[in-house]
């Protein structure tokens, strides 16, 4: 090892090719606080696809990071849990200071019905998922901003409005593979 060379890449090939440390390699990237934001992030993410009880208080510590990046990519990490662990972690993004955080909660949170929860909750999901919503319409010129706006109203169940948004991605690049994919 020598001084100031990075010291992740091992991790993340483990990962990329499925060997079976990859889990305690991302984990200890994650946990290195000497490890630049978008690496740590970047862990965070892959460890989605491993996420155990064991390395939930990596996500835990990832959503308080003072950096907005790795934030982001513990809730990343959220992607596939159950949804009551989603929403008990990932709600209070929502009311993140940084916009990109709130936005990334609000698609994390997006399959999980909000009828019974606390008006306060409910608003707070309104207001980012709003924000991902009008950030997706400010680059509705690119087919991925409708496929993707299409797939969060998927998860939130409306079906009529994602169709619109798919049909419009083809309608801007017949060939976007994931606009042609959902609508079917």
């Amino acid at each position: 090892r020598r001084e100031g060379h990075q010291t992740y890449a091992e991790a993340f090939h483990a990962a990329w090719s499925g060997q079976p440390e990859a889990e305690q390699l991302l984990a200890a990237v994650a946990a290195d606080a000497g490890t630049p934001g978008i690496a740590k992030a970047s862990a965070l993410t892959e460890l989605a696809s491993h996420l155990t009880p064991a390395n939930i208080d990596l996500a835990r510590a990832g959503l308080a990071d003072p950096d907005p990046i790795v934030r982001i990519g513990a809730l990343d990490m959220l992607e596939n849990a159950p949804p009551e662990l989603r929403w008990t972690l990932g709600s209070p993004s929502l009311s993140d200071e940084v916009r990109g955080v709130r936005i990334r909660a609000a698609v994390l949170l997006a399959s999980i019905p909000t009828t019974q929860l606390p008006l306060v909750e409910r608003e707070r999901f309104e207001h980012a998922a709003a924000e991902f919503i009008a950030a997706q319409r400010l680059n509705a010129d690119r087919p991925e901003a409708r496929a993707e706006l299409g797939n969060f109203l998927v998860q939130r169940g409306l079906v009529d409005q994602a169709e619109v948004e798919y049909k419009a991605a083809l309608d801007l690049s017949p060939g976007s593979s994931p606009a042609a994919i959902n609508l079917t």
